[in-house]
């Protein structure tokens, strides 16, 4: 299973198109601030977003459990939880749902940790700069091995 994962877009569309036209993947998870560069892609059923604190307006939920090809994985943008002081209150709600995957956003940088069988990911802030290109991340996940690279588009 392949996953591509962004989070705070920030309006990014033109960076949203291109994982479309040029990445084949099984699911997009998008962990907000940005819903509006999804466009309607949102719609598609192997894309999977939340809405962040800079998502004002949205109908969209700031969080999600989903189970793909039974993988456990909850989704949140992030500012709920604190996660630009620690990821203490994130781990716990995780680890209550019994999650193999937690996607967060909110702090604009790449994390990765794994807490016992738990995996909490942050893919960085996929939104457009001046100096450099946008990133997100790759997530392959296979019977015996998961394995995670950067997307930069």
């Amino acid at each position: 299973m392949k996953i591509v994962l962004i989070s705070d877009s920030h309006g990014n569309k033109m960076g949203i198109d291109k994982i479309f036209q040029s990445i084949k993947f099984d699911y997009l998870f998008f962990m907000g601030d940005g819903l509006s560069a999804l466009g309607t892609y949102i719609y598609l059923d192997n894309v999977f977003a939340v809405s962040g604190n800079c998502d004002f307006f949205s109908s969209v939920d700031n969080e999600r459990f989903v189970e793909p090809q039974d993988k456990k994985i909850f989704m949140t943008h992030g500012h709920k939880y604190g996660v630009k002081l620690n990821l203490n209150n994130l781990i716990k709600r995780g680890q209550e749902l019994n999650a193999d995957f937690v996607f967060y956003g909110h702090t604009h940088n790449q994390r990765v940790d794994k807490v016992g069988e738990m995996y909490t990911i942050n893919p960085g802030s996929f939104s457009p700069k001046p100096d450099r290109q946008s990133y997100g991340l790759i997530l392959t996940i296979e019977e015996d091995s998961i394995q995670i690279e950067d997307l930069v588009v």
